[in-house]
C-alpha cells in the first residue's frame, strides 16, 4: 500500500470518529430538550444548560493563592463569628458567602475575555447583592449590643469591591481596612472591660483585620494593576452563564438568583427638620426676625412712656408676707398662686424654648465647617493640604476625613467619633465629652482642653511621634498597636494606657517641683 493511501485511510478514520462524537452530542442535547418539554419528568443535572458544565481550570496560581490566603482566613472568621453568635454569626455567614462568590468570579474572570462596560454590572451583581445584605443586617439591628461589630464589618466589606477598581486596587482596599478599624477599636475596648468573657470578641476583631490585610496582600501579588482577564478566554455571554451557575442560579437565562440576599437598598434618611420656631404657625412662611425685634422695641418704648402708670398692675404686699418681718417664711419656698400670677403679668416673661439650629456641612474658604449634626455618619474628602476642619456641636456622629489636611478642631461635641488620615499641624479637642479620635497615618500633636472621656487611637507609624497636651481634662486614654505573641503567633494588638490626672507638688529650694502622682497597686 502506498504512503498516500495510508494517509488517506487515517484521515477518513479521524473524520468518522469526529462524526460519531458530533452525533452523540446532538443526541444528548435532543434528549435534554425533549425531557424539558415534558413536565413531571425528572431532568438530568444541568439539563438544557450543558454548555456550562464545570470544565474551567481550578488550579490556576491566582485561584490557589486565593484559597490559601483568603478562604482559610474566611473560614476562621466565620468560626469566630459563630462563637459570638446572635447577629454577628448571621453577618459572618454572609461575609463567607461573599468570599465564595468572589472566588467563583475570579475563576471565571481568569479564563474569560474582559466584558464590555455595559455587561460588567451583570458579572458583579451577585456580589453586590451580598454586600447590600450585609449592610441590611446592621441597619435592622441598630439597637443590638453588637452594633459596633456590625458597623466594623460594614465599613470594611466594600474592600471586596476591588474587582471593579482599575489600575490601583490595593490602596482602595487599605482605605476600607482603616475605616473598619474605628469600630473594631470600640469592640476591643468593650471586650477588655469584660475580662475573659471578652476574649472571643478580641479574637474576632483580629481575625477580621487579618482577612482585610490578607486581601490587600493577595491583590498586590496577583492583581497589582487591576483584575486580570484572559484575552483568549471565553466570550462574555458564555462567561456570564458560568457566573450565574456558580452563584446558585442554574437557569442560565434567568436574571434573578434562585436564592440570595435582597437587592433592595434602604431608602436614604429624610432631611433634618427646620429649626423650632422658624416658620410662622399661621401662614407656613419663614418668620421675619427683624420685624419681630422691631415690634418688641416699640412695645418697650410704649411702656416706658407710661411713666408712673406702669406700676398700676403691681400688687401691694402685706406685712404678713414680708420675710424680713416674718423669719418663719425664709425657709419656705411656697409662693402663693396669686403672687405667681401677678409677677408673671408684671414682667410679661414666659419660659424660653430651646432653639435647635439646622445642621451645616459647608466649605467656607479653606475651612470645612460641620455643625449641629446628631446621629449621622459623614465623610469629608480634603482636596487641599491647606484645608482645616471645624466640628462644632455634634452629638452621636461618626465623621471620617480623607486625605491630608492642616488642622482639625472638635468643639462642644458629645459621643462623637472622628477618623482622619493625616494632619500636618495639630488636632484639637475642646469643651467636649466622650470623643473618640482615630489617627490612620500621622499627626504631630493633639491638644485636649476642658474635655472629659477622650479616647485616642494612634497608628503604629505615629505612636512614637505624637505629642499629647491636656489641660483641665479627665479620663483620657491612648491606644496604639504593639506586637504580642498569642497562641504562638506574632500578632498586632492594641494596648490602652491612661494619661495621668494627678500631679504631686512639693517645695524645694524655694521652687515648686511637680511630678506625676501614680497609684501603684
Amino acid at each position: 500500500m502506498s504512503l498516500e493511501s495510508t494517509n488517506l485511510s487515517a484521515l477518513l478514520a479521524r473524520l468518522e470518529s469526529a462524526t460519531v462524537r458530533l452525533e452523540t452530542i446532538a443526541k444528548e442535547r435532543g434528549e435534554a430538550a425533549l425531557a424539558a418539554a415534558k413536565p413531571g419528568q425528572e431532568q438530568p443535572a444541568n439539563a438544557g444548560n450543558s454548555e456550562v458544565e464545570d470544565d474551567l481550570e481550578d488550579d490556576l496560581p491566582a485561584l490557589v493563592g486565593f484559597d490559601d490566603q483568603i478562604v482559610a482566613l474566611a473560614d476562621a472568621f466565620l468560626e469566630n463569628s459563630e462563637a459570638i453568635g446572635d447577629v454577628v454569626a448571621e453577618q459572618g455567614k454572609l461575609v463567607r458567602e461573599l468570599i465564595s462568590l468572589q472566588r467563583s468570579f475570579l475563576k471565571v474572570a481568569s479564563q474569560s475575555k474582559r466584558p464590555l462596560p455595559a455587561q460588567y454590572g451583570e458579572f458583579l451583581k451577585y456580589q453586590e447583592e451580598c454586600i447590600k445584605a450585609i449592610g441590611e443586617v446592621k441597619d435592622k439591628n441598630r439597637r443590638s449590643p453588637f452594633f459596633n461589630h456590625l458597623s466594623s464589618i460594614v465599613d470594611g466589606i466594600p474592600a471586596f469591591g476591588w474587582v471593579a477598581v482599575e489600575k490601583t486596587p490595593v490602596p482602595y482596599i487599605k482605605d476600607f481596612k482603616d475605616s473598619a478599624q474605628f469600630y473594631g477599636n470600640r469592640v476591643r475596648k468593650d471586650a477588655k472591660n469584660k475580662g475573659e468573657a471578652g476574649e472571643p470578641e478580641v479574637k474576632w476583631v483580629i481575625g477580621y483585620e487579618k482577612l482585610l490585610a490578607a486581601l490587600a496582600d493577595y491583590v498586590k501579588q496577583y492583581h497589582r494593576t487591576g483584575l486580570i482577564w484572559s484575552p483568549k478566554g471565553l466570550e462574555s455571554d458564555k462567561a456570564l452563564e458560568y457566573i450565574k451557575k456558580y452563584s446558585g442560579n442554574e437557569e442560565a437565562g434567568s436574571d434573578k438568583p434562585s436564592e440570595g440576599p435582597s437587592s433592595t437598598a434602604a431608602p436614604p434618611p429624610p432631611p433634618p427638620p427646620p429649626p423650632a420656631g422658624f416658620f410662622d404657625s399661621d401662614s407656613g412662611t419663614p418668620k421675619d426676625s427683624s420685624k419681630d425685634s422691631s415690634q418688641a422695641r416699640t412695645s418697650l418704648l410704649s411702656d416706658l412712656n407710661r411713666g408712673s402708670d406702669i406700676t398700676a398692675s403691681l400688687r401691694k404686699v402685706d406685712k404678713s408676707q414680708m420675710t424680713h418681718k416674718n423669719p418663719n417664711l425664709r425657709g419656705s419656698s411656697v409662693v402663693s398662686s396669686g403672687a405667681n400670677k401677678s409677677t408673671a403679668s408684671a414682667t410679661g416673661s414666659t419660659p424660653k424654648a430651646t432653639i435647635s439650629k439646622p445642621p451645616k456641612l459647608a466649605l467656607e474658604g479653606k475651612k470645612w465647617v460641620v455643625e449641629n449634626y446628631k446621629n449621622e455618619q459623614l465623610t469629608i474628602d480634603i482636596e487641599d493640604i491647606k484645608y482645616t476642619v471645624y466640628i462644632y456641636n455634634c452629638t452621636g456622629c461618626t465623621i471620617q476625613i480623607k486625605n491630608k489636611l492642616n488642622t482639625i478642631t472638635v468643639d462642644n461635641c458629645k459621643s462623637t467619633g472622628v477618623v482622619f488620615d493625616s494632619v500636618l499641624s495639630e488636632a484639637v479637642i475642646i469643651n467636649s465629652r466622650s470623643i473618640e479620635m482615630q489617627v490612620v497615618n500621622s499627626v504631630p500633636a493633639i491638644s485636649i482642653d476642658k474635655s472629659d472621656s477622650i479616647s485616642l487611637y494612634l497608628s503604629k507609624e505615629t505612636a512614637d511621634l505624637t505629642t499629647i497636651t491636656s489641660a483641665k481634662s479627665s479620663s483620657i486614654n491612648v491606644s496604639f498597636p504593639v506586637n504580642k505573641v498569642i497562641d504562638e503567633e506574632d500578632v498586632e494588638e492594641n494596648t490602652e494606657l491612661p494619661i495621668p490626672e494627678q500631679i504631686q507638688t512639693t517645695v524645694k529650694d524655694n521652687k515648686l517641683v511637680s511630678v506625676i502622682y501614680e497609684h501603684i497597686s
